[in-house]
């Protein structure tokens, strides 16, 4: 398919004759930025035009048509067909679907990486995606999400035209499919990178840094049944920082490592009880070492913390277990560990922790590895019939299996790097690795 401001024309690969195509969509010929995906005889839109918001950012919106080839017509399709998928989206089993929403489109689809404020819901037992409501949408540029069971709430923040840091937030209810804004009354300030967990009855939003790097100590907890935030308290919390993780244990968040104001790595964490609204520290001792950008997870007693990126930029593979009944750390075994991955996938299954896929020497990889903490072991999968390499994708755990979605892959080009519409279902209980292509 070929289209300009003069029209669009389809080429039969076939017979390769050009064919002019009527009834083309205004947003095929007039809108500044597109991405275009081909899916059979499906074609999808990705437009998006500056709108004069405090925003002052990009909109996009996805538009799905058929290409009628003995018509040569456009005819506009419902909306069950993969949504585009961001990098850093927020990604949830809800129980019986994954709901994926936002993220940042890359370079490629405009002239820069602007967010998106799209999103779907893929039922596997259907093998099918359906597109959420667009009414009322948070455009967010860093924002962290949590799943409360029967809604997302999400929270972070964007850059206007000025470069300043403004905050925002929604939560999008799933029975109704709806969005609505989140109250900003009580709110933490504007901030990036920061971490989110839900605890049953609140979501909390801890630390993060301002737009010139200052690291924050505070946050605050929102609560959805009465849409009102208030302040988490700053005695005895652990020092500011960004990139760090934050778990939910049943009772605590635990918060550890990342990065400082003055750009050093801790190694450092804290625990904070709500109904107490209290911190203490957590040891240092036998911690792993300094980091960011690590993976946590909980395993329903003990936090598990692997991979990150040390103060020289250089990818870690190691981690450790830490004890919050006895305050202790424990290293992780490194016999048969994966490498030192960048932006790879990791979910609890309730026994194992599963890691996949990330950026190895600037190559996408398409491997995975499972830590089983009751034997301090790693066993590596087949990568037989699995998704193609990739990083920056999104994973969760469905109850018995995990779904892969999207990524960047650069094993062709390491200076093009093509954005991934698709993804895998990995079943752990079937002897023969099985994967199913999402599209």
């Amino acid at each position: 398919l070929f289209a300009n401001d003069s029209g669009a024309l389809h080429l039969d690969c076939t017979t390769r004759v050009w064919t002019q195509l009527r009834d083309i969509p205004g947003v095929l010929l007039n809108s500044e930025y597109k991405f275009r995906d081909v899916q059979g005889e499906q074609l999808r839109l990705l437009t998006g035009q500056y709108f004069n918001t405090s925003q002052d950012t990009i909109q996009g919106e996805l538009m799905t048509y058929h290409v009628d080839t003995a018509t040569t017509t456009f005819d506009a399709l419902g909306t069950t067909v993969t949504p585009v998928i961001g990098e850093g989206a927020a990604a949830f089993w809800t129980g019986e679907e994954l709901f994926l929403f936002g993220g940042e489109l890359p370079a490629g689809y405009g002239y820069w990486s602007h967010p998106t404020a799209l999103g779907g819901l893929y039922d596997p037992a259907a093998d099918s995606w359906r597109r959420i409501s667009g009414l009322n949408v948070p455009l967010l540029q860093d924002s962290a999400a949590v799943w409360t069971g029967s809604e997302c709430l999400i929270w972070g923040s964007f850059s206007n035209a000025a470069q300043e840091l403004r905050v925002g937030g929604g939560r999008y209810a799933l029975a109704s499919d709806t969005w609505s804004a989140l109250s900003q009354d009580g709110a933490p300030t504007a901030r990036e990178d920061h971490r989110a967990v839900w605890t049953g009855s609140e979501m909390l939003v801890w630390g993060g840094e301002d737009l010139s790097g200052n690291s924050f100590a505070d946050g605050a907890r929102y609560d959805p049944a009465t849409d009102s935030w208030a302040a988490m308290t700053v005695d005895n919390a652990p020092l500011a920082r960004n990139d760090h993780s934050a778990v939910w244990t049943g009772s605590e968040m635990l918060v550890w490592g990342g990065e400082a104001s003055d750009q050093s790595l801790l190694a450092s964490g804290g625990r904070y009880d709500p109904v107490t609204d209290s911190w203490s520290a957590l040891s240092e001792a036998n911690a792993p070492s300094p980091r960011e950008d690590h993976v946590a997870l909980w395993t329903g007693s003990r936090m598990l913390i692997w991979g990150g990126e040390d103060t020289s930029g250089t990818q870690l593979a190691s981690g450790g277990i830490f004890d919050p009944l006895t305050d202790t750390w424990t290293a992780i075994s490194r016999v048969g560990a994966p490498v030192a991955l960048e932006d790879f996938s990791a979910v609890w299954t309730g026994t194992d922790m599963i890691i996949w896929g990330g950026e190895y020497n600037n190559n996408s990889t398409q491997v995975g590895y499972v830590y089983a903490p009751a034997t301090d072991s790693w066993t590596t999968l087949s990568s037989l019939a699995a998704p193609s390499g990739r990083s920056e994708h999104v994973a969760v755990w469905t109850g018995d299996t995990m779904l892969i979605v999207g990524g960047l892959n650069n094993q062709y080009d390491e200076d093009e790097v093509l954005s991934l519409q698709d993804g895998g279902i990995y079943d752990p209980s079937s002897s023969v690795y099985f994967y199913k292509k999402l599209d």
